[in-house]
């Protein structure tokens, strides 16, 4: 079973997991003459328990050759992607919310105000939430891995949550805004009050790096760059830090490989080389790429011996030095990695099951029915959560794409997080196309479903039919008429993402050699565009309903 689903779902209740690889000695072999094993810190056993909590501890991949056994013990630490917690959404949290999610940190954003606390504000937090700060804080079950900077609009809200914050566990990271005096006057008021003067001290006040930082984006550049030294370097050696060099994206990409690809890690460095242990790259057998080991004509060589171990079943140790021809590149890095290169196709796994995901869309303006139809009642329940929940017995994961009201939507898939995600495009403006390339951008199954949101007559015994096809393309058709859902192979996406965003998918579609299957469910035709289509659909409804209690 491929690895990274393991360490995916770990990391979903672990801070920490450590994945054990056993490589015989020899510079390749079969994939079968390796052995594996996957620890969270509180499974650590046997021999080398102690060696394997020091790789945690320290963060850092380790490589030792085992005379004994005349094998490698190769110990990758993994870790949960941090989370950043922001207690404040002004002007300093824009720039700050945007630099830490590209930089891998899960962010939250908290604040009071409806007009700062929204998803259309931060559409690249993970989560925001718009409450009283200490109601927030008590919902947020801050452990002791998380890093929060508390920016919020003035003197006494910042008291507030840093008081709050005092109660619990000390966190890998606290910042507080302020200049000198306004920080030293409320740390004396807690200092007062009986907080610990010690852990006041070691709280980040005033924040941030001292690089003379003035606007907004500076003062977010000073802030990020604190709470990475405190990830990366922290010396006190209290909590669990990430000192690896791996992508915590790659995790979930590795773990959703459907095609033939092949998986290069990074086992160890010396010299300047220009990533470290920990990093990885995908390669997959048409040459496209995920993630890096480092660029340049490393990365070539590396590349074509990957290709080459794609649907063999075996893997390869090489050395790559960067040293040789660095000068003459005109490459800054030099010394020399040693790289773990794996098949990564059916022949590693071939107890891979076939994965299916949907896209839903629901950008639309909604403009001939008179109000936003992705909320209408229909029968008890939203229009959207009718289309949702047909798909859930199917799916590992329900992208429903929103653009239009997209807040609106927010509300109408809570509960539903562990299987549907809400992405927004924000060209949604440009048509319906542009909605249906953010979607399939997300997309990482073997196939997928494709569907507007306004079809709340789809039916489960239709999606079920369609699965069943093995073609490519799949269209479900009533009385000749095809509809919807529309059922794609995970091929498909680099080409719809290819096209230009006011195209249209019957372009795409013509294209292709498409199965029309013939199903008796007149709901695959049944979409909702003005207020008369939703009555025709409650009397399609309710007739339907009636037969059944026939």
């Amino acid at each position: 079973m491929n690895p990274f689903i393991t360490i995916q779902e770990m990391l979903k209740s672990e801070q920490a997991v450590l994945m054990v690889t056993r490589l015989p000695a020899g510079q390749s072999g079969a994939l079968t003459k390796m052995t594996r094993e996957i620890y969270a810190k509180s499974q650590l056993q046997g021999e080398n328990y102690e060696q394997f909590l020091s790789v945690l501890q320290e963060g850092k991949p380790r490589v030792i050759w085992e005379d004994e056994k005349n094998e490698y013990l190769w110990m990758e630490p993994f870790f949960q992607k941090e989370r950043l917690i922001v207690f404040g959404g002004g002007h300093i949290a824009i720039p700050l919310v945007k630099m830490a999610a590209m930089t891998g940190f899960r962010v939250t954003v908290v604040d009071d105000r409806p007009s700062f606390a929204n998803t259309a504000r931060f559409l690249e937090a993970e989560e925001v939430i718009c409450d009283d700060f200490v109601n927030a804080i008590k919902r947020l079950d801050i452990n002791q891995n998380d890093f929060l900077v508390v920016i919020t609009r003035g003197h006494r809200h910042d008291e507030i949550c840093l008081r709050e914050i005092l109660k619990l566990q000390e966190t890998i990271y606290t910042g507080m805004i302020g200049s000198k005096r306004r920080v030293a006057a409320v740390f004396n008021v807690l200092k007062e009050e009986g907080f610990d003067a010690d852990r006041l001290g070691r709280i980040c006040s005033p924040i941030g790096l001292s690089i003379g930082s003035v606007t907004p984006e500076e003062i977010s550049i000073s802030i990020l760059a604190q709470v990475i030294q405190r990830k990366r370097k922290d010396a006190a050696g209290t909590f669990l830090i990430n000192r690896s060099d791996m992508e915590t994206e790659l995790i979930a990409k590795a773990a959703a490989v459907r095609e033939p690809a092949a998986l290069v890690s990074i086992m160890e460095t010396h010299g300047s080389a220009p990533r470290n242990a920990g990093a990885k790259m995908i390669v997959y057998e048409n040459g496209r790429l995920e993630g890096s080991v480092g660029g340049g004509c490393s990365e070539a060589q590396v590349m074509h011996t990957a290709r080459q171990m794609i649907k063999t079943g075996r893997y390869q140790l090489l050395e790559a030095d960067l040293s040789l021809n660095a000068e003459e590149e005109g490459m800054v890095c030099g010394g020399t990695m040693k790289l773990f290169i794996e098949d990564f196709s059916d022949k590693a796994f071939p107890d891979v099951l076939e994965s299916v995901e949907a896209v839903i869309l629901a950008a639309g303006y909604s403009s001939r029915a008179g109000s936003f139809k992705m909320e209408l009642d229909f029968q008890g329940k939203p229009m959207l959560l009718h289309v949702v929940e047909a798909f859930l017995p199917f799916c590992d994961r329900i992208f429903v794409v929103g653009g239009y009201q997209y807040e609106r939507l927010i509300p109408l898939l809570a509960g539903l997080k562990d299987k549907v995600e809400l992405v927004y495009n924000k060209e949604f403006d440009r048509g319906m196309f542009s909605s249906v390339q953010e979607g399939v951008s997300h997309v990482t199954a073997d196939r997928f479903f494709l569907t507007p949101g306004d079809y709340p007559l789809l039916n489960k015994a239709v999606i079920q039919t369609l699965l069943d096809c093995e073609d490519s393309y799949v269209i479900p058709s009533f009385e000749h008429h095809g509809g919807h859902p529309i059922l794609l192979p995970f091929s498909a996406k680099e080409e719809l993402l290819s096209m230009e965003k006011d195209s249209n998918l019957k372009v795409f579609l013509k294209q292709k050699e498409v199965t029309y299957l013939d199903v008796t469910d007149q709901g695959v035709l049944q979409d909702l565009d003005t207020r008369e289509d939703y009555e025709r659909l409650y009397k399609i409804k309710e007739k339907e309903s009636g037969e059944h209690a026939e």
